[in-house]
């Protein structure tokens, strides 16, 4: 461990290795090894202990097949007396029949793992078959290892063969990230079947150890921050945020039935001790790996999560080992229990104080000075800290909705400029158009709808021949047609009767209109004759 101001909680990432140097992390529940080389180191303590059985004298093993007689012969009131855990109980009770593990809702689950595999990692039908063997005769086998009330670590062993027999089925035929997932669904099963009898052995066995734990988090309540040489501001309200999430996923550790669920909660809790870390403005900490024990520690002080050790021995028990020696959740896992070690054994040279007031804070003859006012002086600070971040809240606010006043007023403006463009053009569109006509132009060649439109301007110049008419192409092409006069034809007039009634000026104008009128139709047949032979 590396020291920084003299304390021991700041760590290298080679502390939390195996101690064989094997790149797998360690674990203080195996003596700070990994699950690979503790289980190696513990069969050979236990073929080591074998051997030395099958030496000993034969008067030894009379005397020890006596002893054991007497101890059948002794009272069921004797029993009761001597059985002292609720694991040595349940023994007594239940040593012929044992729980029943292989039943019709174990059937269910499985059928629904078996397609669950099938479906979601595509794995052919024998092959999931084969998988659903192994736990049927694993389910199997713990029912007799809880009838002859072999050990947890026992168990294990056995439970780990089976995930490493599935893997090497799986590996086979798919990839590693999916015979991973098989492994890991396999475990979610198994282990939730099952949860109720193992974690109740279990919190037999750790039941000392877990109240021992919760004791000494209580009366270490007095540890702050800066005792542990961490800088976290848990006044700020944001800190205090994720510190109260941290805390949660800690609790809810024992809520969780199988191993990956209570490691879950275990990665979410140190993503928020991370951020926790690095969210006060004025903290020096980077939320590197240096600070991350000590606040972990912290934190578990805060929490005090319950049955700790309990959870602690399920997970390292019943969990895939490949989980727990690399990888994210490892890593994490590996930290809670050197946070639980840590606190289990705090001394007062690392907290850097005399033996004495130590003594006194952990016994509660005596209180930090820090810590007379925290109730009161804590609710004034968290308050100060949270209108400090109300009032920056609410000037960003009013900054924003002054923007956006500017913005929907240019915005009106925009829009009404064009409405306004449109209305012109629209009623430009609906007014009255006039059509712009020479006034040598004869007023018969305009059609008669027309002609209350038109506008007769003197000297008009002629309209433009277009270019492509002047292409040698269309040299050899005859002129168009322009349209003539032929015969100037007088204005019409229609004078009004007089008033003595005459009708000699209605009959002139009649002739007058008759004659035109056969003007008109004489040179329309001329232009007919003149247009035949081209059009032929």
């Amino acid at each position: 461990m590396t020291s920084r101001r003299g304390t021991l909680l700041h760590v290298e990432d080679r502390d939390v290795y195996c101690r064989n140097g094997c790149q797998f992390y360690g674990n203080p529940e195996w003596e700070g090894y990994c699950s690979k080389c503790y289980k190696e180191i513990r069969a050979k303590k236990q073929l080591k202990h074998s051997q030395s059985e099958t030496r000993a004298p034969t008067d030894f093993l009379k005397f020890e097949e006596k002893k054991s007689r007497q101890k059948s012969n002794k009272t069921l009131k004797n029993l009761i007396k001597r059985a002292n855990t609720i694991k040595e109980n349940a023994t007594f009770l239940n040593a012929s029949s044992g729980p029943v593990l292989r039943d019709k809702k174990a059937s269910d689950s499985l059928a629904l793992l078996s397609d669950d595999l099938h479906k979601r990692l595509g794995f052919k039908q024998e092959l999931c078959h084969e998988f659903v063997k192994v736990l049927n005769n694993t389910l199997e086998k713990m029912e007799v290892f809880f009838k002859k009330n072999e050990s947890m670590e026992s168990m294990s062993d056995m439970v780990q063969d089976a995930y490493q027999l599935i893997y090497d089925k799986a590996i086979q035929v798919t990839e590693s990230i999916s015979a991973t997932e098989a492994v890991e669904l396999c475990e979610d099963f198994l282990i939730s079947h099952t949860y109720d009898v193992l974690f109740g052995v279990l919190s037999s066995e750790e039941e000392t150890r877990d109240l021992g734990v919760l004791q000494r988090i209580r009366s270490l309540h007095w540890v702050r921050a800066h005792h542990l040489d961490v800088e976290i501001d848990d006044i700020h309200p944001t800190v205090k945020e994720f510190m109260d999430e941290a805390s949660t996923q800690l609790i809810f550790i024992d809520s969780k039935r199988s191993p990956r669920e209570k490691l879950y909660c275990v990665i979410e809790a140190a993503r928020n001790i991370f951020k926790m870390l690095q969210a006060a403005p004025q903290s020096k900490s980077q939320g590197g790996a240096d600070d991350f024990l000590p606040a972990m520690i912290y934190v578990v002080l805060r929490a005090n999560p319950p049955r700790l050790h309990t959870n602690i021995k399920l997970v390292t028990l019943f969990s895939a080992q490949s989980r727990l020696r690399s990888g994210e959740s490892g890593y994490m896992f590996t930290n809670l229990c050197g946070a639980v070690n840590f606190i289990e054994n705090l001394t007062a040279a690392q907290l850097q104080m005399p033996p004495e007031e130590f003594e006194s804070y952990v016994s509660g003859k005596a209180v930090p000075t820090e810590d007379t006012l925290t109730e009161g002086a804590r609710m004034m600070y968290h308050n100060m800290a949270a209108l400090k971040e109300l009032n920056l809240r609410q000037n960003r606010l009013a900054d924003a909705t002054q923007q956006l006043k500017i913005t929907l007023e240019s915005l009106q403006k925009d829009i009404g400029d064009q409405v306004d463009g449109a209305l012109k053009r629209s009623q430009k569109a609906a007014s009255h158009h006039e059509y712009i006509v020479s006034a040598d132009v004869d007023i018969r060649c305009v059609p008669q709808f027309m002609r209350k439109k038109i506008t007769r301007i003197e000297g008009l110049p002629p309209i433009p021949v277009q270019p492509d008419l002047l292409s040698p192409d269309n040299a050899e092409l005859p002129s168009p047609l322009i349209p003539e006069v032929l015969h100037d034809e007088p204005a019409l007039r229609i004078e009004p009767k007089s008033a003595e009634g005459s009708d000699a000026p209605i009959a002139e104008a009649d002739l007058a209109v008759t004659a035109g009128a056969t003007e008109l139709e004489a040179g329309a047949e001329e232009k007919t004759s003149l247009l035949q032979p081209m059009n032929s």
